[in-house]
Protein backbone atom coordinates (compact mmCIF):
# COMPACT_ATOMS: atom_id res chain seq x y z
CA UNK A 1 0.00 0.00 0.00
CA UNK A 2 1.12 3.63 -1.06
CA UNK A 3 0.30 6.51 1.70
CA UNK A 4 2.50 8.64 0.16
CA UNK A 5 1.58 12.58 0.60
CA UNK A 6 -2.37 11.28 1.42
CA UNK A 7 -4.30 13.61 3.66
CA UNK A 8 -4.64 11.16 7.13
CA UNK A 9 -5.90 14.13 8.84
CA UNK A 10 -8.02 12.21 11.93
CA UNK A 11 -7.81 8.81 10.16
CA UNK A 12 -8.97 5.90 12.13
CA UNK A 13 -6.07 3.10 11.89
CA UNK A 14 -7.29 1.17 15.01
CA UNK A 15 -6.22 -2.55 14.42
CA UNK A 16 -5.32 -1.62 10.39
CA UNK A 17 -2.27 -3.80 9.42
CA UNK A 18 0.50 -2.60 7.41
CA UNK A 19 2.83 -4.96 5.65
CA UNK A 20 5.63 -2.70 3.18
CA UNK A 21 3.33 0.16 3.36
CA UNK A 22 4.89 3.50 1.88
CA UNK A 23 4.51 6.05 4.65
CA UNK A 24 6.42 8.99 2.97
CA UNK A 25 5.20 12.62 3.30
CA UNK A 26 2.63 12.34 5.85
CA UNK A 27 1.21 14.18 9.23
CA UNK A 28 0.36 11.65 11.69
CA UNK A 29 -0.27 13.53 14.67
CA UNK A 30 -4.16 13.19 14.37
CA UNK A 31 -4.47 9.42 13.06
CA UNK A 32 -6.14 7.71 15.42
CA UNK A 33 -4.28 3.82 16.79
CA UNK A 34 -1.53 3.90 15.37
CA UNK A 35 -0.75 2.17 18.58
CA UNK A 36 -3.10 -0.54 17.78
CA UNK A 37 -1.46 -1.34 14.26
CA UNK A 38 -0.50 -4.83 13.29
CA UNK A 39 2.44 -5.04 11.62
CA UNK A 40 2.74 -8.02 9.40
CA UNK A 41 6.15 -7.23 8.52
CA UNK A 42 8.47 -4.17 7.96
CA UNK A 43 7.37 -0.85 6.03
CA UNK A 44 8.85 2.29 4.85
CA UNK A 45 8.93 5.43 6.69
CA UNK A 46 10.93 8.68 5.59
CA UNK A 47 12.16 11.89 7.26
CA UNK A 48 9.28 13.99 6.06
CA UNK A 49 6.94 11.90 7.76
CA UNK A 50 8.64 11.64 11.03
CA UNK A 51 9.67 15.62 10.96
CA UNK A 52 5.87 16.27 10.82
CA UNK A 53 4.73 13.77 13.41
CA UNK A 54 5.42 14.43 16.87
CA UNK A 55 5.27 12.02 19.32
CA UNK A 56 4.76 9.02 17.74
CA UNK A 57 3.89 5.66 19.85
CA UNK A 58 7.41 3.69 20.26
CA UNK A 59 5.46 0.42 19.59
CA UNK A 60 4.40 1.57 16.18
CA UNK A 61 8.13 3.22 15.43
CA UNK A 62 9.57 -0.58 16.46
CA UNK A 63 6.80 -2.06 13.90
CA UNK A 64 7.50 -0.17 10.86
CA UNK A 65 11.03 -1.52 11.05
CA UNK A 66 12.85 1.46 12.35
CA UNK A 67 16.38 -0.05 13.62
CA UNK A 68 16.99 0.16 17.80
CA UNK A 69 19.88 2.25 17.36
CA UNK A 70 18.18 5.03 15.05
CA UNK A 71 14.68 5.23 17.36
CA UNK A 72 17.22 6.03 20.38
CA UNK A 73 18.65 9.03 17.65
CA UNK A 74 15.49 10.44 16.55
CA UNK A 75 14.90 13.18 19.43
CA UNK A 76 18.50 14.84 18.83
CA UNK A 77 17.93 14.29 15.04
CA UNK A 78 14.12 15.57 14.87
CA UNK A 79 13.37 16.96 18.14
CA UNK A 80 10.43 14.93 20.15
CA UNK A 81 9.17 12.56 17.45
CA UNK A 82 8.78 9.62 20.02
CA UNK A 83 6.16 9.03 22.41
CA UNK A 84 8.14 7.83 25.41
CA UNK A 85 10.09 7.94 28.07
CA UNK A 86 13.98 7.61 28.13
CA UNK A 87 16.51 7.17 30.96
CA UNK A 88 20.13 7.05 31.89
CA UNK A 89 20.78 4.78 35.36
CA UNK A 90 23.56 6.75 37.30
CA UNK A 91 24.85 4.37 40.27
CA UNK A 92 28.07 2.94 41.78
CA UNK A 93 29.14 -0.56 40.87
CA UNK A 94 28.39 -1.39 44.38
CA UNK A 95 24.82 -1.02 43.99
CA UNK A 96 24.79 -3.45 40.84
CA UNK A 97 21.80 -5.44 42.36
CA UNK A 98 19.64 -2.88 42.72
CA UNK A 99 20.69 -0.89 39.67
CA UNK A 100 19.62 -4.22 37.81
CA UNK A 101 16.03 -3.79 39.81
CA UNK A 102 15.80 -0.32 38.99
CA UNK A 103 16.00 -1.51 35.09
CA UNK A 104 13.78 -4.11 34.91
CA UNK A 105 11.18 -2.10 36.70
CA UNK A 106 11.92 0.89 34.57
CA UNK A 107 11.53 -1.53 31.27
CA UNK A 108 8.51 -2.98 32.20
CA UNK A 109 6.85 0.30 32.27
CA UNK A 110 7.65 0.96 28.26
CA UNK A 111 11.22 2.73 29.67
CA UNK A 112 13.79 2.62 27.99
CA UNK A 113 17.08 2.67 29.44
CA UNK A 114 20.98 3.14 28.64
CA UNK A 115 22.32 0.96 31.20
CA UNK A 116 26.07 0.83 31.15
CA UNK A 117 26.27 -3.08 31.25
CA UNK A 118 23.89 -3.64 28.75
CA UNK A 119 24.62 -0.21 26.54
CA UNK A 120 28.40 0.90 26.60
CA UNK A 121 29.59 -0.38 23.20
CA UNK A 122 32.90 -2.68 23.28
CA UNK A 123 35.96 -0.50 23.01
CA UNK A 124 34.03 2.66 23.39
CA UNK A 125 35.27 5.70 25.08
CA UNK A 126 33.92 5.65 28.52
CA UNK A 127 33.66 9.40 29.11
CA UNK A 128 32.16 10.03 25.21
CA UNK A 129 29.69 7.52 25.41
CA UNK A 130 28.52 8.75 28.81
CA UNK A 131 28.10 12.18 27.77
CA UNK A 132 26.35 11.18 24.61
CA UNK A 133 24.10 8.69 25.77
CA UNK A 134 23.50 11.63 28.91
CA UNK A 135 22.86 13.98 25.96
CA UNK A 136 20.03 11.74 24.41
CA UNK A 137 18.09 10.50 27.19
CA UNK A 138 15.04 11.95 28.66
CA UNK A 139 16.04 12.04 32.06
CA UNK A 140 18.95 10.73 34.46
CA UNK A 141 17.71 8.39 37.55
CA UNK A 142 20.02 8.87 40.42
CA UNK A 143 20.59 6.39 42.45
CA UNK A 144 22.15 8.19 45.68
CA UNK A 145 24.07 5.73 48.28
CA UNK A 146 26.80 5.11 50.63
CA UNK A 147 28.85 4.12 47.87
CA UNK A 148 27.66 6.44 44.68
CA UNK A 149 28.58 9.96 47.12
CA UNK A 150 32.01 8.85 46.92
CA UNK A 151 32.22 8.25 43.02
CA UNK A 152 33.78 10.81 41.17
CA UNK A 153 32.01 8.84 37.93
CA UNK A 154 28.96 9.31 39.42
CA UNK A 155 29.66 12.88 40.18
CA UNK A 156 30.70 13.74 36.49
CA UNK A 157 27.63 12.14 35.29
CA UNK A 158 25.20 14.34 37.63
CA UNK A 159 26.94 17.21 36.40
CA UNK A 160 26.32 16.58 33.12
CA UNK A 161 22.58 15.80 33.62
CA UNK A 162 22.42 19.53 35.00
CA UNK A 163 24.04 20.81 32.03
CA UNK A 164 21.24 19.29 30.18
CA UNK A 165 18.92 21.34 32.39
CA UNK A 166 20.30 24.34 31.97
CA UNK A 167 20.40 23.50 28.15
CA UNK A 168 16.59 21.98 27.95
CA UNK A 169 15.33 24.29 30.56
CA UNK A 170 13.58 21.07 32.16
CA UNK A 171 13.77 18.90 34.69
CA UNK A 172 16.59 15.60 33.80
CA UNK A 173 17.80 14.25 36.76
CA UNK A 174 15.80 12.26 39.25
CA UNK A 175 17.85 11.41 42.22
CA UNK A 176 16.75 8.59 44.61
CA UNK A 177 17.82 8.27 47.83
CA UNK A 178 18.55 4.36 49.19
CA UNK A 179 20.11 5.52 52.52
CA UNK A 180 21.39 8.38 54.59
CA UNK A 181 24.23 9.06 53.18
CA UNK A 182 23.97 12.15 51.16
CA UNK A 183 22.10 13.85 54.58
CA UNK A 184 25.27 12.89 56.22
CA UNK A 185 28.05 14.42 53.78
CA UNK A 186 26.03 17.47 53.75
CA UNK A 187 26.10 17.58 57.56
CA UNK A 188 29.94 16.76 57.94
CA UNK A 189 31.35 19.45 55.88
CA UNK A 190 34.38 17.91 54.58
CA UNK A 191 34.32 18.44 50.76
CA UNK A 192 35.25 21.04 48.77
CA UNK A 193 32.79 24.55 47.95
CA UNK A 194 31.85 23.05 44.61
CA UNK A 195 31.62 19.49 46.03
CA UNK A 196 29.14 20.77 48.62
CA UNK A 197 26.87 22.78 46.36
CA UNK A 198 26.33 20.04 44.17
CA UNK A 199 25.56 17.92 47.11
CA UNK A 200 22.57 20.50 48.77
CA UNK A 201 21.47 20.97 44.99
CA UNK A 202 20.90 17.30 44.57
CA UNK A 203 19.34 16.73 48.00
CA UNK A 204 16.78 19.52 46.91
CA UNK A 205 15.90 17.75 44.15
CA UNK A 206 15.45 14.30 45.70
CA UNK A 207 12.28 12.18 43.92
CA UNK A 208 12.16 9.52 45.73
CA UNK A 209 13.27 8.05 49.77
CA UNK A 210 13.56 4.71 49.85
CA UNK A 211 16.06 4.59 52.88
CA UNK A 212 13.02 3.78 55.16
CA UNK A 213 12.48 0.31 54.24
CA UNK A 214 13.95 -2.31 52.54
CA UNK A 215 14.97 -2.29 48.80
CA UNK A 216 12.87 -4.89 48.53
CA UNK A 217 9.71 -2.99 48.83
CA UNK A 218 10.78 -0.99 46.32
CA UNK A 219 8.68 -0.05 42.97
CA UNK A 220 10.38 2.48 40.78
CA UNK A 221 8.21 2.06 38.36
CA UNK A 222 6.01 4.06 40.36
CA UNK A 223 8.07 7.36 39.70
CA UNK A 224 6.71 6.94 35.66
CA UNK A 225 3.29 8.48 35.96
CA UNK A 226 5.30 11.53 37.95
CA UNK A 227 7.35 12.33 34.70
CA UNK A 228 5.49 14.09 31.75
CA UNK A 229 7.09 14.84 28.14
CA UNK A 230 7.48 18.29 29.28
CA UNK A 231 9.86 17.30 31.24
CA UNK A 232 8.40 18.74 34.56
CA UNK A 233 7.95 16.67 37.43
CA UNK A 234 3.92 16.48 38.82
CA UNK A 235 4.67 15.83 42.14
CA UNK A 236 3.88 18.39 44.84
CA UNK A 237 6.11 16.61 47.53
CA UNK A 238 8.93 13.98 46.49
CA UNK A 239 7.47 10.49 45.98
CA UNK A 240 7.60 8.11 49.05
CA UNK A 241 8.15 4.61 47.42
CA UNK A 242 7.70 1.41 49.41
Amino acid sequence: MNLSNSDLTDANLTGAELFETILAGLDLTTVIGLETCRHAGPSIIDHRTLQRSPALPLSFLRGVGLPERLIESLPSLFGPVIQYYSCFISYSAEDQDFADRVRADLQTQGVRCWFAPYDMPIGGKILDEIDAAIKLRDKVLLIISEDSVKSNWVESEVTKALEEERKRQKTVLFPIRVDDAIMRKRRGGQQNFERATLVTFVIGKITADISVRSHDYCEISSLVPHWNPRGTHNALEPARIY
